[in-house]
């Protein structure tokens, strides 16, 4: 039986009252029956007043029965353990959305696709387009790239154009394993491509004819990503001719 801590309280109170009351009452009898009895016997009562007062302390202060205490759920093994703590979701990985899109589309950079004119032109016979077969060899702006492929004129054409950032996405190929190029990075490192093998780039990174206000798009010729960047930039930075078949 649980007893509340209200109803304890009180017990106590009353308890301690009824205690004392009792001590009072039982040693007054023991002082009237020793003063008439011997001194032995004087002793005795003394010994059992004083056990009978003690007892009664003792149940009064007895404390009420403990609260039950929630057990933890055991385990397979029977043993308690602490719950786990939460677990943060797993987070996911995100491609640049032109490498999602090259990911997506069908490769089809197998023998056939590429035709070598010989003279330095390649036929996509894919897109239809002609390119040059290799870039323009050195660091360039964009504006100076726009005046390079106006008097490009390879093939005996001279129709030749800054290709389209779509255009440029339809040469890479991820599924080629990269290539080193010239050119190096900061780090030292080379700057790879994967692109057709007829196509020769030396270095990597090709102007677009498609600009936003003084931007000027860049692909990267390795994985497809696409960057804005000042038409007044240069360093490590190529141009690739292309025209439309006739």
């Amino acid at each position: 039986m649980i007893v509340s801590p209200e109803a304890f309280l009180f017990a106590m109170i009353v308890g301690r009252k009824v205690s004392l009351f009792a001590s009072r009452y039982m040693y007054s009898v023991g002082a009237s029956l020793m003063a008439e009895t011997s001194f032995v016997k004087q002793i005795v009562v003394g010994v059992v007043v004083a056990v009978a007062s003690a007892m009664i302390f003792r149940w009064i202060n007895l404390p009420g029965p403990p609260q039950p205490q929630p057990a933890a759920p055991p385990t397979s093994q029977g043993i308690s353990q602490p719950p786990e703590p939460p677990q943060s979701p797993p987070t996911s990985q995100t491609m640049t959305p032109s490498l999602a899109r090259l990911e997506s589309r069908p490769t089809e950079m197998g023998t056939g696709r590429y035709h070598d004119n010989g003279n330095g032109t390649i036929i996509d016979t894919q897109t239809n387009l002609m390119w040059a077969d290799r870039d323009n060899g050195s660091d360039i702006d964009w504006p100076n790239a726009k005046r390079y492929v106006a008097n490009y004129t390879a093939g005996g054409y001279r129709n030749w154009r800054l290709p389209s950032v779509s255009e440029l996405h339809n040469l890479v190929d991820i599924t080629l394993s990269p290539s080193d190029t010239a050119c190096k990075l900061p780090n030292g490192i080379h700057a790879v491509r994967r692109v057709p093998a007829p196509i020769f780039l030396s270095c990597p990174f090709l102007w677009s004819y498609e600009t936003r206000d003084v931007l000027a798009g860049r692909v990267v010729m390795s994985d497809g990503s696409l960057n804005w960047l000042h038409q007044g930039n240069r360093p490590l930075y190529r141009v690739l001719p292309v025209r439309s078949r006739e």
